[in-house]
């Protein structure tokens, strides 16, 4: 007489456990689609050029100059609203970035709070920006604005 023993059945694939991992993994994708649809449509209502407000700048607003060079790297200038008007552009001294900085000290020890405007050129890295922004902020400058040249004219 013969025994059943279970060494003697083949070896079979259990289809439970992939079933259930194959449905875990559907309702994943299906989960993170859906929140991915959400996102991808978020409306944005971005403001016309005539809906901005334009604002003229005080005449003792500082006014820094930041144009790139491939001699030295990148030319700064330093000026105020009410110079640039007088002398039909400003000062035409370029500075370095430490001059630039300690006139930038000096101007915000006369004058607390003034107003920063920031003339950069599209070529100008956004760290060297940020770097005079980072600057403004030391000094208590803290109304800081940008203004980039329009590449339409």
């Amino acid at each position: 007489m013969r025994a059943n023993r279970e060494a003697d059945k083949a070896p079979g694939i259990m289809m439970e456990p992939m079933i259930d991992a194959v449905f875990l993994l559907l309702i994943f994708f299906l989960v993170s689609a859906t929140i991915q649809k959400q996102h991808s449509e978020l409306p944005i209502e971005l403001p016309d050029i005539t809906q901005a407000e334009i604002k003229k700048d005080p005449d003792d607003a500082l006014i820094i100059s930041i144009m790139p060079s491939p001699e030295r790297g990148f030319h700064y200038r330093l000026t105020t609203v009410g110079a640039t008007q007088t002398s039909a552009g400003g000062s035409r001294e370029d500075v370095t970035l430490n001059q630039l900085i300690t006139d930038l000290r000096q101007a915000a020890f006369e004058k607390p709070g003034r107003k920063v405007r920031i003339d950069a050129d599209n070529a100008v890295p956004m760290h060297v920006v940020s770097q005079i922004m980072d600057h403004c902020k030391l000094y208590q400058l803290r109304d800081i604005g940008l203004r980039m040249r329009d590449p339409m004219r």
